[in-house]
């Protein structure tokens, strides 16, 4: 009996420990999947975000900016989208234009949580009913670098597609293997800390600092960055924000 305390007394302090990363955040809860296809939370979202990347992301300033993507040739229902070129995932395989449509296939079949939103591409909805094939779904790749979106309507939400982090490409037959897309990669878990490392295929091929996601409940989370545990919150609870707005760092 004692040796099994001691194999739980190490293994909570072994939780508890930080990484020692660069840069520490918080999560509000632990992320249920790391396959952004099942996600079900914003905070796992943010997460998610770090390490996949889609066709655009959102700037505040310029609205809807190329990532993976070099530009979408608009024709009514009809879209031509292009990928920069010598994209690769965090294992080296090429990332291609097959990548998106398979990955929008299987966003339909899971069915994932959001599949819904994918419901303006022709044929989306009956694959989703399992009344048609998947194949027939209006998504094709022209080349590697090239894919087809065919809509049935044109809606502002078409463009949220190929920006949100729920529909990203995934690598084929590796969706839960630790393949990644985006500037960071998953290097270390466990049951309450994440460590992120740059992913030095990331086509920005910017070396970027470590980053550790700890998971605290908002008002534990708030603590732990006022004893400097944390570097940065990204949301208070709305009761803390009257007494925190004047501080430095606000905003």
């Amino acid at each position: 009996m004692k040796g099994l305390s001691l194999f739980f007394l190490t293994l909570l302090i072994w939780n508890m420990q930080s990484f020692g990363a660069d840069f520490k955040i918080s999560l509000s809860e632990s992320p249920q999947s790391l396959d952004p296809h099942r996600s079900r939370s914003s905070s796992g979202s943010f997460l998610l975000q770090q390490l996949y990347r889609n066709f655009y992301v959102y700037n505040d300033q310029k609205g809807f900016v190329p990532e993976l993507g070099e530009a979408c040739k608009k024709e009514t229902l009809k879209w031509t989208c292009t990928l920069k070129p010598n994209l690769q995932w965090s294992n080296g395989l090429p990332l291609t234009a097959d990548d998106f449509v398979l990955s929008y296939r299987r966003i339909l079949t899971l069915p994932s949580p959001r599949a819904n939103l994918l419901f303006g591409i022709k044929n989306a909805q009956a694959v989703f009913d399992q009344k048609k094939d998947p194949a027939e779904l209006g998504v094709k790749a022209l080349d590697n670098r090239t894919f087809e979106i065919h809509w049935t309507k044109n809606l502002p939400d078409n463009e949220m597609v190929l920006m949100s982090p729920l529909f990203v490409p995934l690598p084929q037959g590796n969706y839960q293997k630790g393949v990644f897309s985006g500037p960071y990669q998953l290097s270390d878990q466990n049951n309450q800390r994440l460590l992120l490392s740059s992913n030095y295929l990331y086509f920005k091929k910017n070396n970027r600092p470590a980053v550790e996601f700890q998971v605290f409940e908002e008002n534990l989370a708030v603590k732990a960055f006022e004893k400097k545990q944390l570097d940065f919150l990204r949301r208070i609870p709305t009761a803390q924000i009257p007494t925190n707005k004047s501080k430095e760092g606000f905003y």
